[in-house]
């Protein structure tokens, strides 16, 4: 019987490779994963099993976080994996963002017998146009001339 060789269960250390793992900061890693994170959506739309919509909701709530955490637009712009995402951007208000983001927050953690919508107060309350439509609608009927003000004194 010949002699066996021992298999040797050491791992090899790859010290560059350490070096550069523990030389990268903290916001790098985080846009990194929330590259992966956005891959990971937009995959789950091709085989479609997640709409755009959602894709684009759970999209705004991870680069708000990014947001609150104190990075960059351009350090987060550069973890969006669609050109069209880097490229055509807004500026708009972080208050206004907030709302969506809480909104989409609160739908995810809900039962299935809630709507979206209830979140950001649009739909329920019972039978018939939500409150919210009901004043807008008026608001929309009673402001045109006003409406057409803006239009004159701002032109686009």
């Amino acid at each position: 019987m010949g002699a066996r060789k021992a298999k040797s269960n050491k791992a090899v250390l790859n010290l560059d490779a350490m070096k550069e793992i523990l030389q990268r900061d903290e916001d790098e890693i985080y846009v990194e994963e929330l590259k992966d994170w956005l891959l990971a959506l937009l995959a789950e739309n091709k085989a479609d099993r997640l709409p755009r919509e959602v894709v684009a909701l759970e999209g705004l709530f991870s680069v708000f976080d990014a947001f609150q955490k104190g990075l960059d637009h351009e350090r987060i712009k550069a973890s969006y994996p669609l050109k069209s995402w880097r490229e055509e951007t807004a500026v708009i208000p972080i208050a206004w963002l907030r709302l969506f983001v809480e909104a989409w927050g609160k739908y995810v953690k809900s039962g299935p017998e809630q709507k979206f919508g209830e979140f950001l107060h649009l739909e329920g309350g019972g039978q018939g146009i939500s409150p919210s439509k009901r004043t807008l609608a008026e608001l929309k009927e009673k402001k045109p001339v006003e409406r057409g003000c803006f239009s004159i004194l701002w032109p686009s």
